[in-house]
């Protein structure tokens, strides 16, 4: 296994001298044949530019005919550095003619739409080669005729950028290592993988006083960028875009997003009870985690959002707690509470009483000898004919009726007059 970290000649071992292996993790994708492509990149225009267009699965990034025109493609998340591991940008590219004056037609890794930092293949005010950028200034362009000698006759290579074509850049210790630009040969290596060639290698050690870019979270893209470069329509076509990481590890602050990427994980969940055994964790039957409150039912019913607080001396016979106006419990003291209601004066009707609570029993007195009043507390109606009788001509003038009501009715004879009282216990 090569590494970058040593020029790609030699196997890296550890301490043990046991050989060291990584694998590479995608960080950020662009899907140009996908029907979303768009949602996965921002784009930005300007003059006479047209969309960025999808066709047969790759899209193409145009300048249009006008004398100026900008259109860039840009992914919308960059490809993070993780120290001490190799990081990189590839995918495919297919420059559809040849570059012209006062014109940039380029494809690969940058920060910004502009390329602040970047590494970039393209035609470049018509030189084809490879363009670094850092901090805003262009380094270097690197023409074929400045790549590593004999890169495409080495196998028998012919490259026509005309074609798609296959490149990566790879880089790691930004400090100073740098990085290197390989494209992928036509002719396979003997068991039919991708023979890679190393085209430039770009070096930092005991070369610079400088990082190699001001910022080494670049993101994947490709435009085009005429300025006053005649009516000829330069365009730039690519089917894919990746950028890599030789570590799957990520910052646990880092944005996610529908387009972060992440392995699938199939596990079985088990949670353990206060008795100390593992049980498995439930699912309903449209796959949601199943919940249950054992306070409300063992079936996992829903806790209701409210309730009414009942009580009782014997468990049985339960009534609802009361509360003020202000929702604060009431406390009474049912020895000494209780509530006398207003008299009411006969006219041979019934009269009703009711209580602001229910009592736990109440008196019924009547004044006058106009005759017998009838009460009724269970709901009915009394009349002259039914009801308990009450009154100076009744068994008894006061009435003591044990229990509980909220409500009296009671049929009074003209001439009388009823009190009615009752206590909470």
């Amino acid at each position: 296994m090569s590494n970058i970290l040593d020029g790609g000649s030699n196997a890296t071992v550890d301490a043990f001298s046991r050989q060291k292996v990584s694998i590479d993790a995608n960080q950020t994708e662009v899907p140009y044949d996908d029907t979303n492509w768009a949602t996965f990149v921002d784009q930005a225009s300007s003059g006479s530019a047209p969309a960025a267009s999808q066709a047969d699965g790759q899209v193409t990034v145009s300048s249009g005919t006008g004398a100026n025109g900008t259109r860039t493609v840009l992914s919308k998340d960059a490809t993070k550095y993780r120290l001490g591991h190799e990081v990189g940008w590839g995918g495919t590219f297919k420059f559809d003619a040849a570059g012209i004056a006062n014109a940039d037609v380029w494809w690969g890794a940058a920060d910004t739409t502009t390329l602040t930092n970047a590494v970039v293949f393209g035609w470049f005010n018509g030189t084809w080669g490879v363009r670094y950028r850092r901090g805003g200034s262009t380094i270097w362009t690197k023409t074929t005729a400045d790549w590593i000698a004999g890169w495409e006759t080495k196998y028998g290579e012919t490259f026509d950028k005309s074609f798609d074509q296959i490149a990566r850049i790879r880089a790691g210790l930004f400090g100073h290592r740098g990085f290197v630009v390989e494209l992928a040969s036509p002719v396979p290596n003997d068991d039919g993988s991708v023979r890679w060639i190393r085209i430039i290698d770009h070096t930092n050690i005991n070369n610079s006083t400088v990082a190699v870019f001001t910022n080494n979270d670049l993101k994947l893209g490709m435009g085009v960028v005429k300025s006053g470069a005649g009516a000829t329509n330069v365009s730039i076509t690519s089917a894919c875009q990746a950028g890599w990481a030789a570590s799957d590890k990520a910052r646990i602050s880092d944005t996610l997003s529908d387009r972060t990427l992440a392995s699938r994980v199939v596990a079985a969940l088990v949670g353990r009870t206060n008795a100390g055994d593992w049980v498995g964790v439930n699912v309903n039957n449209q796959g949601r985690l199943f919940v249950t409150n054992d306070s409300v039912s063992a079936t996992g019913a829903a806790a209701p959002t409210s309730a009414t607080l009942t009580g009782g001396s014997d468990g049985t016979n339960l009534r609802a707690f009361a509360t003020d106006a202000s929702g604060i419990q009431k406390v009474r003291d049912d020895y000494a509470l209780g509530e006398v209601l207003a008299d009411q004066s006969g006219a041979d009707a019934v009269l009703t009483f009711t209580f602001s609570a229910e009592v736990a029993g109440f008196w019924v007195a009547v004044v006058g000898d106009a005759g017998v009043c009838k009460l009724d507390h269970y709901g009915g109606t009394p009349s002259a004919t039914s009801g308990i009788p009450v009154g100076p001509d009744a068994p008894s003038a006061v009435l003591p009726i044990p229990e509980p009501a909220t409500a009296v009715k009671v049929y009074a004879p003209t001439g009388t007059t009823v009190t009615v009282w009752g206590h909470f216990r």
